[in-house]
């Protein structure tokens, strides 16, 4: 282990967030583009997921969003919480795990039907991750 490695643990871990979610769009389940249909409006968005739960389950990777701007689940068994809020027409969020808070975004959203949630990093400019709604 190098010298770096053993003073900065933090970026190690963090590292390893930021690449579990470029990754996981890899590992969802693909569907047409022209199935999802854009979710834009708060009200909708929480119709959808409150009271249920966002998870990549090969990547162990669990979200509940609270309607009180809450984020709380679990990333391979670590736990995770953050904060949420709703800006012209996009999720954004910042979230912590392991004491290791990752870069705030805003993410489109587009729903399969009420059992899929395709989220798209940098206000749908960037990588899109597929979570089941259970």
């Amino acid at each position: 282990m190098s010298a770096l490695q053993r003073h900065r643990p933090g970026r190690r871990r963090f590292a390893f967030v930021l690449a579990l979610c470029g990754w996981s769009g890899l590992l969802a389940v693909p569907a047409k583009a022209e199935d999802y249909r854009p979710v834009t409006e708060r009200t909708a968005f929480l119709a959808l997921v409150e009271g249920r739960t966002l998870s990549i389950w090969l990547m162990g990777v669990t979200i509940r969003v609270g309607s009180d701007g809450s984020l709380t689940g679990e990333s391979r068994g670590r736990p995770m919480i953050g904060r949420w809020t709703w800006q012209n027409g996009t999720f954004c969020h910042e979230i912590e795990i392991d004491g290791i808070t990752g870069p705030a975004d805003c993410q489109r959203v587009e729903a399969l039907g009420e059992t899929r949630l395709r989220l798209t990093s940098r206000g749908g400019r960037g990588e899109s991750t597929v979570y089941l709604v259970l």
